[in-house]
C-alpha cells in the first residue's frame, strides 16, 4: 500500500498534467476568509475613528467597531475550531 505522501504526489502531479503543469494549492476556503475580512473591516473602522475631530463621533464609532469585533473575532475563532 502506497503511503499518503506518495498518494498526494501523485494527485498533484495529475493535476499538472492535466492543467499544464500549474499548481494552484488546495481550494480557498471561503468560510474562512470571509471571517478573516470581517475582522479586518472591524480594525480598520476602530482605526478609522481616531480619525474624527469630534470626539463624541470617535466615541461612538470605536463602541460600534467594539461590538463588531467582537462578533466577528468569535466567528473567526468558531471557523478556525470547526
Amino acid at each position: 500500500m502506497p503511503d499518503l505522501k506518495a498518494e498526494i504526489n501523485n494527485a498533484i502531479e495529475l493535476w499538472k498534467a492535466i492543467h499544464g503543469g500549474c499548481w494552484p494549492g488546495p481550494p480557498v476556503d471561503q468560510r474562512f476568509t470571509v471571517a478573516v475580512n470581517e475582522v479586518i473591516s472591524g480594525l480598520a473602522v476602530y482605526n478609522l475613528a481616531h480619525g474624527f475631530q469630534d470626539k463624541a463621533v470617535g466615541q461612538a464609532l470605536k463602541r460600534t467597531a467594539t461590538e463588531g469585533l467582537h462578533k466577528s473575532l468569535a466567528g473567526l475563532q468558531k471557523t478556525l475550531e470547526g
